[in-house]
């Protein structure tokens, strides 16, 4: 019975097994087809085609390819030619890349077509340009241009001027299709960033580490300026907008405004970096929170001494207060200097008509910086200046006249007061001077040198000493 039911069905499907047979040796045919085609070109010596691959590189990506070690042809993940330590140079630019490898995804269809060498896509891996400082939107212009499928991973650009080293991007990533189209990343300063070309002239650029979007408007160039346009910085919740213009020499900011829930202030600044790094710039502030000022830690900013060493730049700070019954200070006004760690500063300040004029220097890069300072106070109503620290005292109008003379100890919080003048004829004896000193350090800059500003503690001190 069994054996009449498996003639049966062989005689019934003797056909269609024999069809499965065939196929079986037709896939195998196919499969060993498919891998020699795939295969054979890994015998082709690339090398002697190296002028067709130079003229499709130049054609395609605006790239010179000057120089290589080698050229391979790789199966895998897709087909593609392999060139090995490369050097490019972008056409009718000064910008040179060189590569460790550069990738040629080729078309299967047009694999063995060495007369015209067909791309889906290019890929250059481990990257390195040493690039002018007046080239950055030179490059940034060939990433835009790109029309091809382009992308650069682990380029490390070092931007110089005039041979000198100013600062440097490491890591950037670049892709002009899929997902990341028109992204770059990479790190500046050990953080990572994140930019997105919006259009040719809308730049928008991340620092998600610490909280940075700033977004850039680039003008069309009609000037000499390397960049020009206006840009909107947001940092942690603080605004920033400004007008920027770069050339060869300096970067120009104006038009600035900052605004925070704690601070507000416009300012405009102008950065030299030839011959010499200086920065000079000018605050307007428009309000601000004691609170800002008492959280000031000097000691950390103290520590930062190398910073200090190879800062230069002038400073000017402007503040008027518009609020008539809020605040202690009317009007200030600073000058500050800062040369290889030394601070030289001015400074004017009126509260109700009365003036404190103070100047002095400190070398900040000491290991125990002190500030030397000569302050003259022109008091014109002695009553109402003390009604503002909350002092309620009756005192004759006179006007006097106070020169002050002496140098804080910045670590250590201490006060050294060389002299103390009434109406430049009379001199605080050494022993009251000593009292001053003591009373001070305890009231007013035990707990930091910017928290001796505080109105109470400036209140208590008057009180110690009335």
């Amino acid at each position: 019975m069994i054996n009449k039911i498996y003639k049966n069905i062989h005689s019934k499907y003797l056909k269609l097994f024999k069809f499965f047979f065939f196929l079986r040796y037709l896939l195998l045919i196919f499969l060993i087809s498919i891998t020699s085609f795939l295969l054979i070109p890994k015998f082709i010596k690339y090398e002697k085609k190296s002028e067709i691959i130079k003229e499709f590189i130049k054609k395609n990506y605006n790239l010179d390819l000057k120089n290589f070690d080698n050229i391979n042809y790789n199966v895998f993940p897709y087909p593609n030619l392999s060139i090995e330590q490369a050097t490019l140079k972008v056409q009718d630019e000064t910008i040179n890349f060189k590569t460790d490898q550069i990738v040629i995804f080729l078309k299967i269809k047009n694999i063995y077509d060495f007369k015209n060498i067909s791309s889906s896509k290019i890929y250059l891996n481990g990257n390195k340009v040493i690039l002018d400082i007046r080239d950055i939107k030179n490059l940034i212009k060939f990433f835009q241009k790109q029309n091809n499928k382009f992308r650069i991973k682990k380029l490390d650009v070092s931007f110089e001027k005039d041979n000198k080293k100013i600062f440097e991007v490491i890591e950037l990533n670049f892709s002009n299709y899929s997902f990341k189209k028109n992204h770059i990343s990479g790190n500046l300063f050990k953080r990572k960033f994140k930019v997105i070309f919006k259009d040719k002239n809308e730049i928008i650029a991340y620092f998600p580490n610490i909280g940075i979007k700033a977004i850039f408007n680039l003008k069309s160039k009609t000037s000499e300026k390397l960049v020009e346009g206006s840009s909107k910085i947001n940092l942690l919740k603080n605004i920033v907008k400004f007008e920027f213009a770069l050339n060869e020499n300096e970067l120009e900011i104006k038009n600035s405004n900052f605004r925070s829930k704690d601070l507000k202030f416009s300012f405009d600044s102008l950065i030299k970096y030839n011959p010499f790094f200086k920065l000079s710039a000018a605050i307007t502030v428009k309000e601000f929170k004691e609170s800002l000022i008492n959280s000031i830690n000097l000691n950390t900013i103290l520590n930062n001494k190398e910073i200090f060493k190879k800062f230069n730049g002038d400073l000017k700070i402007n503040y008027k207060n518009d609020k008539f019954f809020t605040g202690i200070i009317d009007n200030y006004v600073a000058d500050i200097s800062l040369a290889h760690g030394r601070i030289i500063f001015s400074k004017n300040i009126n509260i109700l008509k009365n003036k404190i004029n103070c100047k002095g220097d400190s070398l900040l890069i000491e290991e125990f910086p002190r500030l030397n300072f000569l302050c003259q106070i022109t008091i014109n109503n002695k009553e109402e200046l003390l009604k503002k620290f909350s002092i309620n005292q009756k005192f004759q109008k006179k006007l006097i006249n106070v020169d002050i003379k002496g140098s804080i100890n910045l670590y250590n919080k201490k006060i050294s007061i060389e002299k103390i003048n009434y109406d430049s004829d009379y001199a605080i004896k050494e022993e009251d001077i000593k009292y001053y000193e003591e009373s001070f350090e305890k009231y007013l800059i035990n707990e930091g040198f910017f928290k001796m500003f505080n109105k109470n503690k400036v209140s208590e001190f008057i009180l110690n000493l009335i």
